[in-house]
């Protein structure tokens, strides 16, 4: 089967959830059929960028969106009342680039990541699937909350718009999956419960404990330092969270580890918090950190993080709110709380508590293996697809 997967974002490198979730599901289906990438991207693909992908795709076809393609996106998402998301990536170039790029390989399949790719599926041959991933609704209406005027009006009604379109899409596509249950109930439709639900997973091979690491920092929180939910986490656990666990442990360290941080997140660095900005290998992090720390109070989807954290053999403190897709059991799998107040207490406790510390780590640790592997969900989803695709084709 050839398999066309249409992307706003080229998938390498592995920085972002959706680039490492696209990644993986192409590499587990090139080992059964044929893998084409179309990539949209606001910057430049590098070369070792594309000699990554080059050993799981058949072709590789890139479009750059420049800054006035973005200005005529968002153009025509205004005027024809379509959220942001779709008209930052919505290129007239590109929509011509992937027709000519599909005529040429004719796909039985094509793969849209993301509703910000949806645009791109008029007039393509195949059977066309659609990966929203997040509720992108969900995403931007938290993003509301937590945001003051004029930002909280923006998101707000791209929440909205999001909303009506990831409905509106639904009929489009011939089948459809999402990360998460809450996200799938999350979208406004009537047959939502058909969205095929297929989670992340996690490299085990890559991510696996290293007990010969020193451990030099006591607290670790990773992820994409532009994201705005990862930059929320962060002010937070650095204003709010760590002061609480200082009065009871002065000498704490926290390492913040991650691609591309803001001026926001730069300057909580000083007095035992290091901000490290990209690594090469994130799994340093990992290895020289005793526990780990998510506290999420925005965002959508499964945390990456988490389920890396708890491959690598730490004991793992996050929010109901991540949690909700994670579905790890509190206080076996996972330590959960929601106030500054309570995850402070929690990781003093971890601290404090090698015992307990240990355990819950190697209880995570044991169960992130049992729930979240890659080839599994991914031939699980392949499986429905097949099935699909043959009712289709009849």
């Amino acid at each position: 089967m050839k398999i066309l997967f249409v992307l706003s974002r080229f998938p390498w490198p592995l920085e972002k959830g959706d680039k490492l979730r696209a990644y993986h599901f192409m590499r587990v289906l090139a080992e059964r059929h044929e893998v084409y990438l179309f990539a949209l991207s606001d910057q430049k693909v590098l070369k070792e960028w594309k000699q990554a992908m080059y050993p799981i795709c058949k072709s590789i076809v890139f479009q750059n969106i420049s800054k006035p393609d973005i200005l005529k996106g968002f153009g025509w998402a205004m005027l024809h009342k379509k959220p942001l998301q779709a008209g930052y990536f919505r290129s007239a170039k590109a929509l011509g680039a992937v027709k000519s790029y599909a005529e040429a390989i004719q796909p039985d399949v094509v793969f849209c990541q993301l509703v910000r790719t949806a645009e791109y599926i008029d007039g393509l041959p195949g059977f066309k699937v659609l990966d929203y991933q997040d509720a992108l609704s969900v995403n931007m209406q938290r993003r509301a909350a937590a945001s003051s005027f004029p930002a909280n009006m923006v998101f707000s009604r791209e929440s909205k718009r999001l909303k009506k379109y990831e409905a509106a899409l639904f009929g489009d596509f011939d089948l459809k999956l999402i990360i998460s249950e809450p996200d799938r109930d999350a979208i406004d439709h009537p047959q939502k419960e058909d969205i095929l639900t297929v989670p992340n997973g996690v490299d085990f091979e890559y991510f696996t404990p290293d007990y010969s690491a020193e451990k030099k920092y006591d607290i670790l929180f990773t992820g994409n330092m532009s994201y705005a939910p990862n930059i929320e986490g962060a002010i937070w656990l650095v204003r709010e969270i760590m002061p609480r666990i200082r009065a009871h442990r002065p000498d704490t360290s926290l390492l913040i580890a991650g691609a591309s941080p803001v001026r926001a997140v730069q300057q909580l660095a000083g007095d035992g918090i290091i901000v490290s900005g990209w690594m090469d290998d994130i799994r340093e992090a990992y290895s020289c950190s005793r526990l780990f720390l998510a506290p999420m109070c925005s965002g959508s989807g499964l945390q990456n993080k988490l389920l890396e954290a708890m491959s690598m053999q730490l004991p793992c403190i996050t929010t109901s709110l991540a949690n909700s897709s994670l579905r790890a059991q509190p206080e076996q799998h996972i330590l959960v709380g929601n106030t500054a107040e309570e995850i402070a207490q929690l990781a003093v406790r971890l601290l404090h508590d090698s015992d307990t510390a240990n355990r819950i780590a190697q209880d995570g640790h044991r169960w992130v293996k049992e729930q979240y592997d890659w080839e599994t969900h991914i031939t699980d989803f392949e499986h429905h697809l097949l099935k699909k695709y043959d009712t289709w084709k009849e």
